[in-house]
């Protein structure tokens, strides 16, 4: 009687020992289950700050980046809250508060340190923060058997900061053709005409055309100068050597080839700052002004966004003239008109900020105040 007891005794313990572990265990399931539905929404969110930022981003490939205007944080905001909802989190839309987007400068020398919303220096990063957290737009995330243990939800968040990195350091060209034209104006000239260039045009991005009305972007006047100084513009031989109108006239309509650049610079990958920061300048002969056979093929570009080249000397004139190359800066063809009275010929391009294919930036090379550049994650 005293063993049978005793055995029973024991079943019963073991029996109490199995519940409680038995509820331990599922307690534990249940919160291991709870804590990878909050790492698979931590993902979500990354994928949706990520994506909200380089949207955001994007306003500083656009006039109101150049111009680094006042509504440059609400476009960024909207742009943010557009496409970080195109990404989905636990199955919902993500929803961007105001708030948790933030237009400012980032130091990307220093890409750790904080971002300056002052408004001191150029804004050049947006950073964005996706939460799942109680009081948000999205809400906290419902933990679904954690309950058991008394927990019914928890929060979870993920940050993104993008960036226009616009150390512009050099090109490369990627394809047989390219945004590149056989153009050049002087450095000087060029930075003259950002500030006191005319106004006169702008670019409807939804209809694709050229209108005759002032948008706050000043337009360079790549021909003729003001004062027709000589050597502030001209026409390079990129694998032309004849100066022929054929070949020109294939190179506006197409662009410079790879071949085109090899031929006249020995690379197809023009270097403007070395690895370790230093100008790297090119010679290319060329003639200065601009050809009145050449018109009908540049405007067949107008509206388009092509490339060209910054000088700061030249040596030798007309068809001995040899342009030392020191840049690329790229813009639209918004008119041109070489006919009548030279006071009236002009060929018009306005800035843009430019990320293409072929793009080289390095954290030497000095930036390119907004205009060329990679939009990229930083942190």
């Amino acid at each position: 009687m005293y063993r049978a007891r005793r055995n029973h005794r024991r079943v019963g313990t073991v029996v109490v020992q199995v519940v409680v572990c038995s509820t331990v265990l599922l307690g534990f399931c249940a919160l291991a289950l709870d804590i990878a539905q909050l790492h698979l929404a931590r993902t979500e969110l990354q994928r949706s700050a990520d994506a909200g930022a380089l949207a955001g981003a994007s306003v500083y490939l656009e006039n109101a980046g150049l111009l680094q205007s006042n509504d440059l944080r609400n476009i960024a905001i909207q742009r943010a809250q557009a496409y970080a909802a195109l990404n989905v989190t636990l199955g919902q839309p993500t929803l961007l508060d105001a708030a948790d987007v933030v237009a400012g400068t980032l130091d990307l020398d220093n890409p750790a340190a904080p971002l300056d919303t002052s408004g001191d220096a150029r804004f050049n990063a947006v950073r964005v923060l996706a939460r799942r957290t109680d009081g948000s737009s999205n809400g906290a995330v419902v933990h679904n058997f954690a309950r058991i243990l008394g927990f019914t939800e928890g929060g979870v968040g993920a940050s993104a900061i993008a960036a226009f990195d616009d150390r512009f350091a050099g090109y490369r060209q990627t394809t047989q053709y390219g945004p590149l034209v056989p153009f050049t104006i002087h450095r000087d000239v060029y930075a003259d005409m950002l500030e006191n260039g005319p106004d006169e045009y702008s670019y409807d991005s939804d209809s694709d055309i050229v209108l005759e009305t002032a948008d706050d972007v000043r337009e360079v006047k790549l021909y003729p100068y003001w004062d027709n100084a000589p050597g502030n513009f001209g026409l390079l031989n990129i694998g032309t050597p004849n100066h022929g109108v054929p070949a020109l006239e294939e190179q506006i309509l197409y662009g410079v080839t790879a071949a085109d650049l090899e031929l006249e610079i020995g690379t197809s990958e023009l270097t403007f700052y070395d690895s370790a920061g230093q100008p790297t300048t090119y010679n290319i002969t060329g003639t200065p002004g601009l050809k009145v056979g050449l018109s009908d093929a540049v405007e067949q570009r107008i509206g388009d966004v092509i490339g060209f080249f910054l000088h700061d000397q030249v040596t030798g004139n007309g068809a001995n003239a040899v342009y030392r190359i020191v840049d690329l800066r790229f813009g639209r063809v918004m008119t041109i008109d070489l006919h009548g009275n030279p006071n009236h010929k002009r060929l018009l391009i306005q800035p843009v900020a430019y990320t293409g294919p072929g793009v080289v930036v390095h954290h030497d090379a000095p930036s390119s105040n907004g205009q060329v550049g990679a939009l990229r994650i930083v942190r």
